[in-house]
């Protein structure tokens, strides 16, 4: 800490040489660090086979088993098909080491466990926000029965047990596992792209580890691990020398620090292109699309799954396209990794201006300047694609608006060129 805070001195030194301002610092910890010296490895190997049970690169049958260590951690997550989510998820509870396991079994409920104890959240979508219920059912997983008690007292429960992120937050910022409702619920469903059906916390004692990092950290101890649900591995920190800020969890932070709006508006020097989704555009506090669904309309994009085409287009080409023509969009082989090969379908679309706020699956939405676009890729048309395949996409513009669907080339210019990958069932990740 001394280090860093003589290296920020000295950069705010020259800033203020330069600009004659005050720069503004913000540090933010990632997360909570628990600096148990060692920690046992948890058998998940030979727990998982045990259980008839395979680990897999892919999840294609009912007894495949997909996960990934980053790092030495207490806690991870696992994938599997929706109908091995239970039985999987009770095994893991099980098994040595493990202080809690967390399961999704519908799009609203979640089961909380750990070994013979049963606990079940509840999610429920207002017109204010999501509200949250824990039902301690066979014992109690996450130690919240006091705590419940206190807030039915206090009438910070609703009649049907539900409170919304900022009471639960409010009784148990302190508890062993602080604020886990909400975390459990986000965990399983917006934290990352890709969320697991399961997620294992373990005990601070033990780490979950692989590979050449586990050879690696049985020579030296790595001094501490990260990950858990518990107090150590949860509470981060948060310093700035501009803005208070307050304790409250890390989907907040950047709402404390107002955005990072004052940075002003992403500028690309270059046209370009990619997949994205609605979910993650609508989600970008700074992206240009943000403001064209609500936030109801945001909770229920991330349940859908969509793949959309994403273009941004330089003022100069916008010119040229005389704010009309198309949208040329070509589905190249890719026989190397840095090749693009020949042309094997291509659709046109026309560039139209809509920033409506409604029907934003259904064709373009441009940004106000005409500069950003997009639109569904199932819009585009185009064949079925083969699992596990890598394809280049070529993106130009053409002034014509009377392309045909079966139209290829185009004069103009070149807009982006990226490619795309397939799953096992042949649908695009698009990320």
């Amino acid at each position: 800490m001394q280090h860093l805070d003589q290296q920020l001195t000295e950069l705010q030194r020259e800033y203020r040489r330069r600009t004659g301002r005050e720069l503004e610092v913000a540090l933010l910890s990632d997360h909570g660090h628990n600096k148990y010296p060692g920690g046992k490895f948890v058998p998940i190997e030979k727990t998982l086979r045990g259980n008839g049970f395979r680990i897999a690169r892919e999840v294609r049958t009912p007894n495949d088993v997909a996960f990934s260590v980053d790092g030495v951690t207490t806690g991870f997550g696992v994938f599997c098909t929706r109908d091995s989510v239970a039985s999987l998820a009770k095994i893991l509870a099980e098994m040595e080491g493990v202080e809690l396991v967390s399961a999704q079994l519908t799009d609203s409920t979640f089961a909380v466990m750990h070994r013979a104890n049963r606990g079940r959240i509840d999610v429920r979508h207002t017109t204010s926000g999501e509200r949250h219920r824990y039902v301690p059912l066979t014992g109690d997983p996450l130690q919240f029965a006091p705590i419940i008690v206190t807030m039915r007292t206090e009438h910070a429960l609703d009649a049907d047990g539900f409170a919304d992120t900022d009471t639960w937050t409010r009784y148990t910022m302190t508890a062993e596992f602080p604020v886990s409702v909400g975390r459990l619920v986000r965990g399983h469903t917006v934290v990352t792209l890709n969320p697991a059906p399961i997620l294992v916390s373990t005990l601070v004692s033990y780490r979950i580890g692989m590979g050449l990092v586990a050879v690696a950290n049985r020579i030296l101890s790595p001094g501490g691990t990260h990950g858990s649900l518990s107090t150590p591995s949860s509470v981060g920190v948060l310093m700035t020398n501009c803005k208070d800020t307050r304790d409250y969890i890390t989907a907040t932070v950047r709402q404390q620090l107002d955005n990072f709006r004052d940075l002003g508006d992403v500028i690309y020097e270059k046209s370009g292109g990619r997949l994205s989704s609605a979910w993650l555009m609508a989600n970008d506090p700074r992206g240009p699309f943000r403001d064209l669904v609500g936030a109801n309309t945001r909770e229920s994009l991330a349940a859908s799954k969509t793949t959309d085409l994403e273009v941004w287009l330089t003022p100069r080409q916008l010119a040229w396209s005389r704010d009309a023509g198309a949208f040329h969009v070509e589905l190249r082989s890719t026989p190397t990794a840095s090749e693009f090969g020949e042309v094997l379908a291509a659709a046109n679309l026309p560039i139209r201006a809509d920033t409506s706020r409604t029907n934003v699956s259904d064709g373009w939405r441009s940004t106000g300047d005409r500069l950003r676009y997009f639109a569904p890729w199932s819009a585009l048309r185009l064949p079925a694609l083969a699992p596990r395949t890598g394809y280049g996409v070529r993106v130009s513009i053409d002034r014509r608006l009377d392309l045909t669907p079966h139209h290829t080339g185009s004069g103009g210019p070149q807009v982006a060129l990226f490619r795309v990958y397939t799953d096992a069932q042949g649908q695009l990740w698009p990320y």
